[in-house]
């Protein structure tokens, strides 16, 4: 509890001692400046832990998911800042969607950054499947003996959705006799 009161005391005098000290631009630009910084941060830590936790598989070593999550804040950051300039100098969005259109500039928002994310996930992906090392924290083993396959790997084909070979060739005709009925009533 008094943790709590030291820290909002803190939060509350820490504004008026910036103003009397008056370091105006200098301060402005400082701020601006940590506050991207932070968020850069905060977002790849994000896909960092994205990257580790959400895949069903053994846990990837850390040094194998931060290329991902750096490239995937990079990617962000630049589209971000392009997509702001672009809504900026872009008047039709209030002609064309009228007040909905800071909820279809968010939504496009939310696209890009899905996009990015994705992206350093595929990069992460393809610098591990071209690795001669064990990338996973379960101990080393040689290539080939990890187990370790890339998403589109198919274990047992026998299983697999799709056509079997028992199934029985269906034409055009013969379908629509089975499920027209042969009577109106």
């Amino acid at each position: 509890m008094q943790r709590r009161r030291s820290f909002r005391r803190l939060i509350a005098a820490v504004p008026p001692i910036l103003k009397a000290l008056y370091l105006g631009a200098f301060l402005d630009a400082v701020v601006g400046t940590v506050r991207w910084l932070v968020i850069i941060a905060l977002f790849m830590l994000a896909c960092a832990m994205i990257y580790r936790i959400a895949p069903s598989r053994t846990s990837a070593r850390w040094r194998w998911i931060v290329p991902g999550a750096i490239a995937a804040g990079i990617i962000w950051l630049i589209a971000s800042v392009a997509f702001s300039a672009y809504v900026e100098n872009f008047d039709a969005y209030n002609a064309t969607f009228g007040s909905l259109g800071a909820v279809a500039a968010l939504l496009m928002w939310f696209w890009l950054s899905a996009y990015a994310i994705c992206m350093g996930a595929e990069l992460n992906s393809q610098l591990e499947l071209f690795t001669t090392q064990d990338t996973t924290i379960d101990g080393p083993a040689k290539p080939g003996q990890r187990g370790a396959y890339v998403a589109d790997h198919i274990e047992n084909p026998e299983t697999a959705v799709g056509p079997t070979p028992q199934a029985e060739e269906v034409t055009k005709p013969q379908l629509l006799e089975r499920i027209t009925p042969s009577r109106l009533p």
